[in-house]
């Protein structure tokens, strides 16, 4: 892949990711779904990027994160909390 891909995935993921990360803080429709398309381009594009290799300490930290972003993605859409996200507010905190 060319360079230029590889640094628009990775700004594009990580914007996904802060954007997604602080609208689950304020109940935002569409932070959920910028989560899935964060796990969903991590997930089609991997296999593209070629062989890496990561520290521990870094591959411990991507475990982390990865795996509480697919659990908010879980909690968004399947439990009683998803209906926070589809209410009408002004962007808080719907009680």
């Amino acid at each position: 892949m060319p360079v230029w891909v590889l640094w628009a995935y990775a700004f594009g993921v990580v914007a996904l990711l802060v954007i997604g990360l602080v609208g689950m803080l304020n109940f935002w429709r569409f932070s959920r779904w910028c989560l899935v398309a964060a796990l969903g381009a991590a997930l089609v594009l991997r296999p593209f990027l070629g062989l890496t290799v990561y520290s521990p300490y870094e591959a411990f930290f991507a475990s982390v994160f990865g795996l509480s972003v697919a659990w908010l993605v879980t909690i968004s859409f399947w439990t009683p909390i998803a209906g926070r996200f589809g209410a009408k507010s002004d962007g808080g905190f719907v009680p």
